[in-house]
């Protein structure tokens, strides 16, 4: 559900509820080559480091407000290191306080075949701030807002979807979302304005501050 208003704000007041439970997802921010690349236009590399900002602050004070703050990145490739924080992007992992937790995924939604909704469900999470790459594909996924068309074969069998969600994401399993375009790499986050009923454990602000 968009929402009009500051994602700050709005996080600020919620952590004086005692009733809630914060965490923060960290998902794929974790190649600086891929954020710093020679390829982007001066726009995107502005943007990206308009992003990156808003990323630290956020970062910087959730840790300050003790919330737990998981790491999500890709099951890694045999060039890759075995630590996870490794690969985490530097302007981010130089923040660590060092209470993260690390999980790798197999899927774009960080949810399908990990460890993720168990550990929330041990610390009592209700509610996630969600950041990182990429707004349309894992960032989605994760949220629980993304859909794929079905093959033609698949549409062929059964004609009455036409998307096909690909495993439950947090909203679907009841997690409260917030996020911002702010803290999000990629293009405009269009499913923001979608109505489907579990979307309403979604909220998308405006602005970061």
């Amino acid at each position: 559900m968009y929402k009009i208003g500051s994602l700050f704000s709005a996080l600020s007041k919620l952590m004086h509820d005692p009733n809630k439970n914060i965490a923060l997802l960290i998902i794929d921010e974790e190649n600086d080559v891929a954020t710093e690349g020679n390829s982007s236009s001066l726009n995107d590399k502005l943007k990206r480091n308009d992003v990156t900002t808003c990323q630290q602050k956020l970062l910087m004070y959730m840790q300050s407000m003790n919330c737990r703050v998981w790491s999500i990145s890709n099951l890694a490739e045999s060039a890759w290191p075995k630590d996870p924080y490794d690969i985490t992007r530097t302007s981010l992992k130089a923040l660590y306080n060092g209470q993260q937790c690390a999980i790798r995924k197999p899927f774009y939604n960080a949810f399908r075949r990990t460890c993720l909704h168990k550990d929330l469900k041990e610390h009592l999470i209700t509610h996630l701030v969600v950041m990182g790459w990429e707004t349309n594909c894992c960032i989605n996924s994760t949220i629980g807002m993304a859909w794929w068309p079905l093959s033609e074969n698949d549409r062929s069998k059964d004609s009455t979807p036409y998307w096909r969600w690909v495993g439950d994401g947090a909203t679907h399993l009841g997690y409260k979302v917030m996020t911002c375009n702010q803290i999000l790499h990629g293009n405009k986050a269009t499913w923001a304005y979608a109505e489907p009923a579990h979307f309403a454990n979604l909220e998308f602000y405006s602005m970061f501050n």
